[in-house]
């Protein structure tokens, strides 16, 4: 019997052997909704920025202002 790191390496080699012909693409069905998928909210579609209601609120929304020169 082989000992440490090459042993556990061969063991998950062997492991990666089994347990890919044990799975298949034909085995899932691509077309079924996402059970770990995030639930959608009204907001991921209205606006791409996460943030720019925050910013709203604290004053920070300056989309139609200029940026300062730096200098």
């Amino acid at each position: 019997m082989k000992k440490g790191r090459h042993r556990r390496y061969e063991e998950a080699r062997r492991f990666q052997r089994d347990a890919a012909s044990s799975f298949s693409v034909e085995d899932f069905d691509l077309d079924a909704p996402d059970p770990w998928a995030l639930p959608k909210t009204s907001a991921d579609d209205d606006e791409d920025d996460p943030y720019a209601d925050l910013a709203a609120k604290y004053g920070a929304d300056t989309e139609d202002e200029p940026e300062p020169d730096e200098g």
